[in-house]
């Protein structure tokens, strides 16, 4: 029986690989249009870095920073490689094009940076007086649940317009969410599960609003299956957008960190597919910071990463924080401490979430996505990604580093697994946590592996000088003193705003 499955197992790849290879190659765009499609990629990033310096100079921030702030891209780096388009299965394309992405390092994209002179200097508060405020949901990467601080807390936790206008409506409405130590779903107030702010101007303008997705510690919404993610979280926005008035989110953008890339493509994939949620159907793009797009080496390759040792001169964690994380497990676990069997039920429900989240991070799993997953072609979707110092390079030009925080504890963590990423998929370019090449969109592979998706708009933005944490979030693993990463996301974020905004027709 074993001898005649994989007989029929054997035909059937003799029959489908030429008929994937021969449609691949019919469908491949011409060296041509996907030479235009790089160029095109490379004026967008080179213009997005100096819609970035124009905004950090309003911040009293000089060229030199924003080039130690945000590496562009090489033109040979952005165009996606013949053999990817001509390969004869999806996996064999990506695996061509994290071979081509072997060629780029942070140091080769920083000294090109250096050498490409900025364009002329313009004023991004005209384009949000023309077009803004831009809007931007932004929902959390895997695990935030666990964590104390927010995303992008630095703007939600000061005095904003946005939440002095509107923040009282989100007491006012209740939601549902899973409760870990209860075994089943509760009530909760929407408020507890959003936080919104906004980057003002001087008057107090809203440039940039920020309604900002969280999760409780055990509801399961930042890990688990993505699907049911992104039900919770499309029935959760859409509260929130009954709650505000429609001129105040007409420029409403999805930004996905980590595993939150995931959510965002598959929320907008079910939007474009069932028509449902007819207010997110004016959705006008997404954008992913450090995103999981085509996979997690780091899933497929599973490893320790606290092994070896930390360096020297790594911060102590904080005891408060990790007495808190410790109590929250103990608490939930021995809510009944008469329970055992309920105990024992809840280890294993945790367990398998955290295994089924990690799962779906595998490049097999993201494949598969999206060769069973449509996006609408109108949509355009952004993407930045972080950039570590790799240990094996020979030269890195911070020497100070003052993004990374090289004595922080999220560095000393992520240092090691961007080593590791390195060793097995061969890419200096990563962030700690995903590689370049897996957390970026390439012109015509997603058409290549679903031939049903029509061609989609991309854009990649270029790297920013700080590891995987810091895109989204001013401190991980919080330390002693309080230390927080000291990238400016404030700038990175006005200046998406402005640089979407004035991409729209």
């Amino acid at each position: 029986m074993r001898t005649k499955s994989s007989l029929l197992a054997g035909i059937w790849l003799y029959v489908m690989i030429p008929l994937f290879a021969s449609s691949a190659a019919e469908a491949s765009p011409s060296d041509a249009s996907i030479d235009r499609l790089a160029a095109q990629q490379y004026e967008g990033a080179k213009r997005f870095r100096d819609v970035f310096r124009d905004v950090a100079l309003k911040y009293d921030k000089d060229e030199s920073t924003v080039l130690n702030s945000l590496l562009l891209p090489m033109p040979e780096g952005l165009r996606t490689p013949n053999s990817a388009l001509r390969a004869s299965s999806p996996r064999k394309a990506l695996e061509a094009i994290t071979v081509h992405g072997r060629s780029a390092s942070s140091l080769k994209l920083y000294e090109h940076g250096v050498q490409t002179p900025f364009g002329e200097r313009g004023n991004t508060d005209e384009i949000f007086a023309a077009k803004g405020p831009a809007t931007f949901i932004v929902v959390p990467g895997m695990l935030q649940e666990s964590l104390d601080d927010d995303m992008f807390a630095e703007i939600t936790e000061v005095p904003n317009s946005f939440n002095q206008r509107y923040g009282y409506l989100l007491d006012q409405a209740q939601d549902f969410a899973y409760d870990w130590g209860e075994l089943g779903e509760k009530d909760v107030k929407l408020s507890s599960k959003v936080r919104i702010g906004s980057l003002d101007d001087p008057e107090g303008k809203p440039l940039v609003q920020l309604i900002v997705l969280r999760s409780a510690f055990g509801s399961f919404e930042t890990i688990g299956p993505i699907k049911r993610s992104a039900e919770t979280y499309l029935r959760r926005i859409n509260k929130i957008l009954e709650l505000l008035p429609p001129e105040s989110y007409r420029n409403l953008y999805f930004v996905g960190f980590s595993r939150g890339t995931m959510i965002s493509l598959e929320m907008l994939a079910k939007v474009y597919r069932e028509g449902s949620y007819p207010l997110l159907r004016s959705l006008k793009g997404v954008i992913t910071l450090g995103g999981v797009v085509y996979g997690s080496d780091l899933a497929d390759y599973p490893f320790r990463p606290f092994q070896p040792s930390l360096p020297e001169k790594t911060a102590a964690p904080d005891p408060l924080f990790l007495m808190e994380q410790t109590f929250k497990l103990v608490e939930t676990l021995l809510k009944n401490a008469w329970d055992p069997v309920s105990n024992l039920k809840r280890v294993g429900i945790l367990a398998k979430e955290i295994n089924d989240g990690a799962n779906e991070l595998k490049t097999a799993a993201r494949l598969n996505w999206w060769a069973t997953h449509e996006l609408p072609p109108e949509v355009p979707i952004y993407s930045i990604n972080g950039a570590m110092p790799i240990k094996a390079m020979a030269i890195w030009p911070f020497q100070d580093a003052p993004f990374y925080g090289l004595g922080d504890l999220d560095y000393g963590a992520l240092k090691i697994m961007a080593s590791k990423l390195q060793q097995v998929s061969g890419n200096f370019l990563n962030d700690g946590q995903l590689t370049d090449v897996k957390g970026r969109m390439w012109p015509g592979l997603a058409e290549k592996i679903n031939p049903k998706q029509k061609p989609l708009k991309v854009q990649t933005l270029g790297n920013a000088t700080t590891h995987h944490f810091g895109l989204g979030t001013r401190s991980c693993i919080q330390e002693a003193g309080g230390r927080f990463n000291l990238f400016p996301r404030k700038i990175m974020m006005e200046a998406l705003g402005a640089y979407v905004l004035e991409q729209e027709p």
